[in-house]
């Protein structure tokens, strides 16, 4: 007798390893280019940072299909990117740390089942 087990889980996390695997190779080859001047080019200020990290985040829950992580993760990447990206003034961190607060509750209501 066979049983065939969908092992679904273990694919997405597969497929999830091999993505992140292959943007740090390619990043690193990138950058080591760089440095032995094959390729010549400039990184804006602001995209390698620690921001970048939320942004990371956004889409590691993209691709588990954790769509309120992923808004949330999302949402608090362009708060913290607005200010560099459309060259607007910056946020000041009074504001910020109440908008990410509201985030994390409207996370925490989503995962509550209503009955």
């Amino acid at each position: 007798m066979f049983v065939f087990i969908d092992d679904n889980n273990n694919r997405n996390s597969n497929n999830k390893s091999l993505f992140w695997g292959g943007i740090l190779v390619v990043a690193g080859i990138l950058f080591l280019l760089k440095n032995i001047n094959v390729l010549q080019f400039e990184i804006p200020d602001g995209v390698i940072s620690w921001r970048i990290i939320f942004v990371v985040f956004a889409i590691n829950a993209l691709m588990s299909k954790k769509w309120n992580s992923a808004v949330f993760w999302g949402g608090l990447s362009v708060i913290l990117y607005a200010p560099i990206l459309f060259d607007i003034q910056p946020l000041q961190f009074k504001y910020i740390w109440p908008i990410v607060i509201i985030g994390i509750g409207v996370a925490i209501m989503g995962r509550t089942k209503v009955k």
